[in-house]
């Protein structure tokens, strides 16, 4: 018989992925444990627990009895439960005989001309000279004993020697998370849901967890035969939680789940004193800096420099500005890449003699016999003036009734009972060193509706 060399099996499932994604993962609790022996294959491993992998592999039982998963042998590599799945052929553990049945793929196996050996390992079955034969399972021991047959080059596997043996859990019992590997942690100071199946068991007690909810109630529901789940809030860090169920015979089970967490999230807010100076005058520049590193500033003006990068209220200043606009730009790496963006950035406009006024009607179009209505909304003004057609409106408007010259304004006239009539109207405001805006709009009023033009 031909074998495969366990590395270049492991680099094709690995590399490949033709396998469950779990393979991936950080080595998980498994139904089946320890190690079963062949004398033409050596050891077989049935789970990653027990020789220390970090490879996540096993072989898991249903609550119906079948199995699933994979074991290997360093001699032909990765041995299937999932590849036969026809209900005479996939493997199971039948509860009324206590035994297993069905056939299991070792999938490094080679059928040669000289050995006809494909990889089809039958776990339960008559031999050549007539007797019966399956791993029967020893509910005070948990353990299989007896063999399963792999043909004339891998023989007989024995279930349990005196050096290892093959361990199922006495009862059902299947303990999850929905998040929280290293593929998908739970956010910072986000939730965990942890649920729980079991079948058999009589009670289930919580443990580690601690500075959670889940240890303030440590007893459980069974989850009999439904699943039963919990909300764990407010994570900061990895979790190792445990639950523990008994059966009525007082066997106890131990399944853990190790819940990974993100590191906090970078965090930067860039703000200024003013953002509306003087021409020729400054302002202080504030960042305000959470988990990151290697912060720098730049600017429109020529800034370009390395600025503190520790946690909290850092300042800087912005030195004399004379152009119209300015920028001012902050960008730091994240402590953690792994997690979140390589780097973030805020930037702030800061404006020199800024002046801005809006004004217009509600509709430039007025009915006859309607009223007009204006708006207008200054800022960073010290005074406006209007000036046009509509007498009324005229006015300097240094302050309203509140003595407040910036913001939203209204005003409206009495009703228009002059046709066709056309209005232009001005505002023009001042700023803090004199310099000046104005905008002009033009009303117009309707016919009355009485006539009809010929």
């Amino acid at each position: 018989m031909k074998k495969i060399y366990k590395f270049l099996i492991l680099f094709l499932i690995l590399f490949l992925g033709i396998f469950n994604n779990s393979f991936a993962n950080s080595c998980q609790e498994h139904s089946l444990k320890g190690y079963a022996w062949s004398d033409g294959i050596g050891w077989i491993s049935f789970d990653c627990k027990t020789p220390g992998s970090n490879i996540n592999y096993g072989v898991d039982v249903a609550k119906n009895g079948n199995l699933s998963g994979y074991a290997w042998s360093d001699a032909v590599g990765w041995i299937s439960f999932d590849y036969y799945t026809s209900e005479d052929s996939h493997p199971k553990y039948n509860k009324n005989t206590k035994k297993l049945e069905g056939y299991i793929k070792a999938l490094g196996g080679l059928e040669e001309s000289d050995d006809n050996w494909n990889g089809k390992i039958s776990l339960s079955g008559t031999s050549s000279n007539g007797s019966t034969y399956a791993p029967e399972y020893n509910f005070s021991t948990f353990e299989f004993s007896k063999y399963a047959w792999g043909g004339n080059n891998v023989g007989w596997i024995d279930f349990k020697t005196s050096y290892g043996s093959v361990i199922m859990d006495p009862f059902y019992f299947v303990f999850n998370a929905n998040k929280g590997n290293e593929t998908n942690p739970v956010d910072y100071n986000g939730s965990v849901i942890l649920s729980w199946t079991t079948e058999g068991a009589d009670s289930c007690v919580a443990s580690n967890g601690s500075g959670t909810s889940w240890t303030n109630n440590i007893n459980k529901a069974i989850g009999n035969p439904t699943t039963v789940s919990e909300t764990i809030s407010s994570l900061t860090s990895d979790k190792l939680f445990s639950l523990t169920c008994t059966d009525s015979y007082g066997n106890n089970l131990k399944k853990d789940i190790d819940v990974k967490v993100k590191p906090p999230a970078p965090e930067l807010y860039l703000y200024s004193d003013d953002n509306n100076i003087a021409s020729n005058a400054s302002t202080t520049l504030h960042w305000n800096i959470k988990n990151v590193e290697n912060c720098k500033l730049t600017s429109s003006t020529g800034i370009d420099e390395n600025i503190n990068s520790s946690n909290g209220i850092h300042d800087r200043n912005s030195g004399n500005l004379t152009d119209s606009t300015n920028w001012f730009k902050v960008s730091c790496d994240s402590n953690e890449p792994t997690y979140y963006p390589n780097k973030i950035e805020e930037i702030i406009y800061i404006d020199v003699e800024k002046l801005i006024l809006e004004f217009y009607p509600e509709t430039p179009l007025i009915k006859f016999n309607d009223k007009i209505k204006l708006y207008w909304k200054p800022e960073f003004a010290v005074s406006c003036l209007s000036s046009g057609d509509i007498s009324d409106f005229n006015s300097d408007f240094n302050s309203d009734s509140n003595n407040n010259i910036e913001g939203l304004h209204s005003w409206e006239s009495n009703k228009q009972e002059t046709e066709g009539i056309s209005y232009d109207q001005d505002i023009e405001c001042t700023g803090t060193v004199g310099q000046k805006v104005k905008k002009t709009i033009n009303i117009k009023v309707g016919k009355n509706p009485k006539y009809q033009e010929i």
